[in-house]
């Protein structure tokens, strides 16, 4: 089975922004983990060369160093209103040293794999300079990302059937030469940023990304009218309907069961409502009942199986209710259509009218 495994250069994960002193890493990481767990994308491989390590650790560095200087400036300005601020614990911490450990507990907790930078033949690396070998390119520059790339090229040599993801906007990788470095069993295949990393997971999985993206579009368009749905449904006091008497009611949640775009800016949605219905003067002539399996209070003599307690007013019953709807992108306006209760104790069905909600 082939496996993928997506792979990091530095400029991937680079940021420096003061915002967030105790990470080496970009929100672009983040954002690829919570893609990657949210899909439920199977047998790939988060992995960073150390290489990529070690440079984000110097440029961090550098960025706090920067950071120190720039405190220090201001405190000493500020001495000259007589205000005087203690920054001791600024210079007693060993700010690498923080660093490491959070990358290193990053790593760990998200699964990562570190690609070790191998033992390397300098006169290799000279040959692929002044022959121009990827990723060295016409200026002589590519040192760091040569070794990026050696370290890539080791850890294929020791795994088979990979898909090589490198995540770069380097224009030093070129993936036509660099394929030609690798086994045939293993391939590279470069992305320069998520978005087409995404479009690569899309149709490799099947993701139907533009589906779900216009159903989570659906769905928060009827969440956003949800207070116009409620008012609705209390003024037709549609349970009064079936008979039974609902003193009040109180929303769970809502989802999406289908979606369709038609023409027109024209779509239209399915939704569940999850509600709490507290019933009004139940428990005497037509109780609604809720059924009680095993129950261990019970003490009278009774066959086993199914037994029933009557729902007072104070005890809430859960009840599904979905609503068909017609919504016009264009105008914002959403139409309820039709309802129907779909609980598994209400069985009945009704017909509500229609109405505009914009």
């Amino acid at each position: 089975m082939t496996k993928e495994i997506i792979v990091f250069d530095t400029n991937f994960i680079w940021f420096e922004k003061d915002t967030n002193l105790k990470t080496i890493f970009s929100n672009s990481m983040t954002e690829l983990i919570e893609f990657i767990e949210k899909n439920k994308i199977k047998n790939v491989i988060i992995a960073i060369p150390q290489v990529v390590i070690d440079e984000r650790l110097c440029q961090r560095q550098r960025n706090f160093y920067n950071f120190k200087k720039s405190v220090y400036d201001k405190v000493d300005s500020l001495k000259q209103i007589n205000i005087q601020i203690d920054i001791k614990k600024l210079d007693e911490l060993n700010y690498m040293q923080l660093l490491e450990e959070e990358t290193r507990k990053f790593i760990k907790d998200n699964s990562i794999v570190l690609i070790n930078l191998p033992e390397f033949d300098s006169k290799k690396i000279y040959d692929r300079a002044l022959n121009k070998i990827s990723p060295f390119m016409n200026d002589m520059h590519g040192f760091k990302d040569t070794l990026i790339w050696l370290s890539i090229k080791k850890y294929a040599e020791q795994h088979q059937n990979l898909n090589i993801l490198l995540l770069t906007d380097d224009k030093g990788f070129i993936e036509s030469s660099l394929n030609k470095e690798l086994k045939e069993n293993n391939q590279i295949l470069i992305k320069k940023d998520l978005i087409e990393l995404e479009e690569y997971f899309d149709i490799q999985h099947k993701l139907q990304l533009k589906l779900k993206k216009y159903y989570d579009e659906m769905l928060s368009v009827s969440k956003s009218h949800l207070d116009d749905i409620m008012d609705y449904l209390y003024t037709q006091t549609f349970f009064n309907r079936i008979g039974r008497k609902i003193n009040r009611f109180k929303y769970k949640s809502m989802n999406l069961i289908r979606a369709n775009k038609e023409e027109n800016n024209q779509n239209k949605i399915t939704i569940a409502i999850k509600l709490d219905a507290f019933i009004d003067d139940a428990g005497s002539k037509d109780p609604i009942t809720r059924t009680i399996r095993n129950l261990t209070d019970f003490t009278h003599d009774e066959p086993l199986g199914q037994r029933y307690l009557d729902i007072f007013y104070q005890i809430p019953t859960e009840v599904i209710i979905e609503l068909d709807l017609e919504y016009d992108t264009a105008l914002n306006k959403l139409i309820i259509k039709n309802s129907r209760d779909v609980s598994e104790i209400f069985k009945h069905r009704w017909g509500l009218d229609t109405t505009t909600l914009q």
